[in-house]
C-alpha cells in the first residue's frame, strides 16, 4: 500500500469529518482522491462528487464511494477571449 491510501482516507475521516447525510467533492480521482472518496463515504456522506479531466476514471471511482462525475476537457484559451 501506498501512502496515498492512508493520505486520501485520513484526511476525509480525520480532518474534513463530513457529517453523515453531507455531500463531498473529491478534486482528482487518482490514489489519493480515490481514498478520500472511500473515507467520505465511510464518514456517511451521502452524495460523492468526483471531479477529474479524465472521464474513464468514474467507473472505478463508484467503486469508492462517488455518486456523481463531473468532468471537462480543458479548453484552448486565447487572448481577447475569442478564438
Amino acid at each position: 500500500l501506498s501512502c496515498g491510501i492512508s493520505t486520501g482516507l485520513g484526511a476525509s475521516i480525520n480532518v474534513a469529518k463530513p457529517p453523515k447525510g453531507s455531500t463531498v467533492a473529491v478534486f482528482g480521482l487518482g490514489a489519493v482522491g480515490l481514498a478520500a472518496a472511500e473515507g467520505a463515504r465511510i464518514a456517511g456522506a451521502s452524495r460523492i462528487i468526483g471531479i477529474d479531466l479524465n472521464a474513464n476514471r468514474f467507473e472505478e471511482a463508484k467503486k469508492f464511494g462517488c455518486t456523481e462525475f463531473v468532468t471537462r476537457r480543458p479548453q484552448q484559451t486565447c487572448s481577447g477571449g475569442a478564438c
